[in-house]
């Protein structure tokens, strides 16, 4: 890891963005050991970071929630209480960049394409977050752009993916024809089945 990256942001964002395999990436003992150090020398306790409740049947919202605001915090503007500087903004989404990396056990380097240019996937990236008014993510947008995009489409100026490709040159068939015609042959039975 670059070492620029906030390990609780990391921690807060596996929760907001939920990794298909069971495993955390903080079972890994060097990045468990960073999280550590970056929690005690932040004045918290590791359960600050962990839900009050476990949540039960499949309702995460709150944790959710409740891992935005405090991933809001780690981002958030000092000076300017309430929103994210443009500056922390792209800080966000390398820290993205770096657990969409982690997962895949790699380094950010080697999942980048080639020939990315990073000040326009920058660019891209804090346009789907916020208008930017004032050089500032409010936290409204960024709570917006949390529950509204999932990892894949946060980072996709990253990739330089363009979502699906859709092929507009589909042939319809025309079925109005069949829509009134009846049908031949003998007339269809359903079985009677009892509800015991």
């Amino acid at each position: 890891m670059g070492g620029k990256q906030s390990y609780i942001g990391l921690k807060m964002m596996e929760a907001i963005y939920p990794c298909k395999a069971p495993q955390t990436i903080f079972t890994d003992p060097k990045l468990k050991t960073s999280l550590d150090k970056e929690v005690l020398k932040r004045g918290i306790k590791l359960d600050d970071l962990e839900p009050d409740e476990i949540a039960i049947d499949g309702d995460l919202d709150a944790d959710i929630d409740r891992c935005i605001n405090l991933v809001f915090q780690v981002y958030e503007n000092k000076k300017q209480p309430g929103t994210i500087s443009k500056k922390e903004a792209q800080k966000f989404f390398s820290d993205c960049l770096e657990l969409y990396a982690l997962r895949q056990g790699k380094k950010l380097k080697e999942i980048l394409p080639k020939g990315l240019k990073m000040d326009q996937a920058n660019g891209q990236a804090l346009q789907k977050m916020s208008s930017l008014t004032n050089n500032v993510v409010t936290k409204d947008e960024f709570e917006k752009f949390l529950n509204c995009f999932d990892i894949d489409e946060a980072l996709e100026p990253y990739f330089q993916t363009s979502g699906i490709d859709i092929d507009t040159n589909v042939h319809f068939v025309d079925v109005s024809q069949f829509a009134n015609a009846q049908r031949e042959g003998p007339k269809l039975a359903y079985r009677d089945y009892p509800d015991d």
